[in-house]
């Protein structure tokens, strides 16, 4: 037999496992149809022409299903195709006088694919409208209902499809739990900081739960405590906010090494669970989880801790539609566990790398007082020696006075500068708002070619600092390269994000003559950099760069 293969980032596994559910379901119906048609055919007492006929159709539609299924084709309709086996049941059931047991099966087969395609509501309905259709079939013949058969069989499919859509549900789950737990254990991306890491786990988190916001509170005594709120809208690098030890005492008056569950409307006492001990759930006080719930302004939360290597504290998870579960109490202290040492490992190389960025601008701080201060201080002291033996009366006078001041105020500029370039945090750049940034960059293009640049930035985009600043150098390359290089005096500037993808498009709008064709070097660096990847199409006189940066 061939093997196969194909790269794990080409195809999702959700992707793979539902491929896979259809092959499975394809493959059943086609072994229902054929077991239902040869039966059918072989039997003493053959059902009239019109239940052949469908039992055909379906045969053959069950085959052409299963091709399509084996071929990796994505049909519109494919998954609602468990309504239409409901009523091809339903027709079987009602035409002829042919009685099989397997009809009965057909009833199990559709509650089973409504359960693994969309989990247990969508199962559950099936159970239901499949018992509701067998009562109608079986009663349509009045001559030979059995009322305590019929009723046996009813809670039959009830209970047996109830278990089918709760296995179905708790696949689903599975499978989106392995989900997150793989995308905590991969960083969106860890270039752009321990801020943007933590922001994005928070978010796939309270994605995940479905949940309104997602509330971290960390710290400790000596370092202080600090506050991260991430909810619908939130930008993609989320600050910590200082918090004082008297606002962060009520979310941490739980036991610190228990997971939490409260439900303010279904049960009046909340629960606690102790997993690194093995005890069962046992209750906590009421009073400061109903506090905690009164902050999050929700009616049902769970909480997990939070232990760092110099901090502690805990998340909090909290929605108000729907209560949570103790599952779901148990499943987000897994994921905490998954996540905390990928958060420390990126803390590690942010703190690593702000450390060597630190050192090399000491070493350029340096390095600019040596070779650019020192000759000018030389130059000065020179003038000094010219100015002290000129003649009072020397026409030269004034022009050395004047070369002198200048030539200071030169040497106080570069220790200025020098200074700054010792002093400034990699993480702080001038740049906080990238559209406020970019709005100044078209400023400064106009004024220096002479160029109209059109900005096209998507409404309440929050970048953090140092992905801002990063965006704002590759805009400034990609119009500093349609300036120098071409005569187009329009530029198009476009930045969006969209599934998980920040998007930069560069576009000279009417260039006078054709541009070559070019790769712009300094771009994809800085794109490669941050994992991302730049491509040039080029139409006549226009040319685009576009951009593409994961986060």
């Amino acid at each position: 037999m061939p093997a196969f293969w194909i790269r794990h980032e080409s195809v999702t596994a959700a992707t793979q496992s539902d491929a896979a559910d259809e092959k499975i379901i394809a493959r059943i119906r086609l072994v229902l149809g054929l077991a239902a048609f040869l039966s059918a055919t072989a039997a003493v007492v053959r059902p009239g022409l019109p239940l052949m006929v469908m039992l055909g159709a379906y045969t053959a539609s069950a085959l052409a299903l299963l091709m399509a299924a084996e071929a990796d084709a994505h049909l519109p309709f494919q998954r609602a195709m468990h309504w239409a086996d409901l009523l091809w049941c339903f027709l079987f059931l009602n035409l002829g006088n042919f009685d099989t047991g397997l009809f009965f099966l057909f009833f199990f087969f559709v509650i089973l694919a409504a359960g693994l395609r969309h989990g247990f509501d969508e199962g559950a309905k099936a159970a239901v409208i499949a018992a509701i259709a067998y009562v109608f079939s079986t009663l349509n013949d009045y001559t030979t209902v059995d009322l305590p058969l019929i009723f046996v069989q009813t809670v039959f499919i009830c209970a047996l499809g109830y278990l089918i859509a709760q296995l179905g549900e708790q696949r689903l789950q599975m499978r989106r739990r392995i989900g997150l737990l793989r995308a905590l254990a991969q960083p969106a991306n860890p270039r752009l900081g321990v801020e943007h890491t933590i922001t994005s786990m928070m978010e796939r988190t309270r994605n995940y739960f479905a949940a309104d916001r997602c509330v971290l509170v960390v710290g400790s005594a000596d370092d202080g405590w600090c506050l991260r709120t991430v909810q619908g809208g939130s930008p993609l690098s989320v600050p910590p906010e200082p918090i004082s030890a008297e606002a962060a005492a009520p979310f941490l008056t739980v036991p610190q090494d228990c997971t939490v569950l409260y439900r303010r409307r279904r049960m009046a006492m909340p629960l606690a669970s102790y997993p690194n001990e093995r005890r069962h759930w046992q209750t906590l006080a009421v009073m400061p989880c109903a506090r905690i719930a009164d902050l999050l302004e929700t009616d049902s939360f769970i909480s997990a801790p939070v232990l760092l290597s110099d901090k502690s504290g805990r998340i909090y998870v909290s929605r108000s539609h729907q209560p949570f579960a103790r599952g779901d109490a148990l499943f987000l202290t897994q994921a905490v566990a998954q996540a905390l040492p990928v958060v420390e490992n990126v803390a590690l190389l942010d703190r690593i790398a702000s450390e060597a960025v630190n050192d090399e601008r000491q070493r350029l701080a340096l390095n600019l007082h040596d070779t650019a201060i020192q000759p000018y201080i030389g130059l000065a002291l020179g003038l000094a020696a010219l100015r002290c033996k000129a003649a009072p009366d020397n026409p030269l006078g004034p022009e050395l006075e004047s070369l002198a001041a200048m030539v200071q105020s030169v040497i106080a500029e570069l220790r200025d500068f020098a200074g700054s370039v010792a002093r400034r945090d990699q993480g702080a750049p001038p740049q906080s708002m990238c559209g406020s940034a970019l709005a100044r960059l078209a400023v400064q293009m106009r004024e220096r070619y002479g160029m109209d640049v059109r900005l096209d930035v998507q409404n309440r985009m929050e970048l953090g600092d140092r992905l801002a600043a990063e965006v704002v150098q590759i805009v400034r390359e990609g119009l500093n390269n349609i300036g120098k290089h071409t005569g187009a005096r329009e530029g198009v500037v476009k930045v969006w994000l969209a599934d998980r993808m920040l998007h930069i498009d560069i576009d000279n709008a009417a260039a006078k003559e054709p541009v070559a064709s070019f790769v712009p070097h300094s771009i994809r660096q800085r794109a490669a950099v941050l994992g991302g990847q730049v491509r040039v199409h080029r139409e006549s006189s226009a040319t685009a760069v576009r951009v593409e940066i994961p986060i």
